[in-house]
């Protein structure tokens, strides 16, 4: 009986070894991220207990854009959910990713990701922006459809981003804007120059292809900014739209904030110090008005 365990094991042991993980893998994976429109590589994938499959060299790419993540450990589950744990960018991400099916929703994936300590200019590529400093936060996305009922395309789907972060930079420009009709040229970002900042909060939600921001607080160079309201919805062109209701005060009596002041539209000052501006236009050509 114990001869016949062990060759039992032993063969399990073999079956294992000489499986086809990585065909496995990619064809668990690979169609879950075609179907979010997101491109991915990787090197080299291992298997172990109980069911879980580690990945290195892994490249996530979507258009312009690409991150890179040091090791990712994908964990399979019965009910077909895929839990996520991140290596990258100089921090850790751990989350989940479950499939959704209903007559309402489809054939839908939803993806819960929370991180720690992550420094997106160590992993992310932005084109002609860069953003450097350690960020803890969380990121929820619904209804990420795949198809809609019977083959149906269903509505963008809906989320939430928090972040946090006690200092950091950034600098280049922000994204290109798209090519006019009839080119293929695209126009060249807006320019930033290279700012710090600190004590940064942040909470935003996605719903429906529109981002409304319902906190954005920091420290830059100098001078708070505080955000009231703030929308960020697609256009018919393909660029992004802006709408931000924003407040600013000088915290520092030094050189740098008053340089930053400087820059700004004039604006009308409360008794607190608040100067309040409208951000309107595009992502790719925004327009600061300074209000009395």
């Amino acid at each position: 009986m114990r001869k016949a365990l062990v060759f039992i094991g032993l063969l399990l042991l073999f079956l294992i070894w000489t499986f086809p993980h990585e065909q496995l893998v990619r064809r668990l994976i690979l169609p879950r991220a075609a179907a979010l429109g997101v491109g991915l590589t990787f090197d080299d994938v291992s298997f172990g207990f109980p069911f879980t499959y580690t990945l290195s060299g892994v490249e996530v790419t979507r258009g312009a854009y690409r991150v890179t993540l040091a090791s990712t450990r994908l964990g399979f589950g019965l009910d077909g959910d895929v839990s996520l744990d991140i290596n990258a960018c100089g921090g850790e991400l751990s989350g989940r990713l479950s499939r959704e099916d209903s007559p309402q929703a489809g054939n839908a994936l939803n993806l819960y990701v929370s991180f720690e300590g992550v420094n997106p200019g160590l992993c992310l590529d932005l084109g002609s922006l860069e953003v450097r400093g350690r960020f803890d936060g969380e990121l929820q996305l619904a209804g990420l459809a795949t198809s809609g009922p019977r083959g149906r395309a269903l509505p963008a789907g809906s989320g939430a981003l928090n972040l946090k972060s006690d200092s950091g930079k950034i600098s280049g420009a922000l994204p290109a804007a798209p090519a006019r009709r009839g080119t293929t040229a695209q126009r060249p970002g807006f320019p930033l120059g290279e700012w710090t900042f600190s004590n940064l909060e942040a909470a935003s939600t996605l719903q429906a292809g529109t981002v409304n921001i319902s906190k954005l607080n920091m420290y830059v160079e100098g001078v708070e900014w505080r955000l009231t309201k703030g929308k960020l919805s697609p256009a018919t062109s393909g660029e992004t739209r802006l709408r931000c209701d924003l407040r600013a005060r000088k915290v520092e009596d030094d050189a740098r904030s008053k340089a930053l002041l400087g820059l700004l539209p004039k604006a009308g000052e409360d008794r607190d110090g608040w100067r309040r501006y409208t951000l309107t236009g595009t992502l790719s050509a925004p327009k600061l008005v300074g209000l009395k």
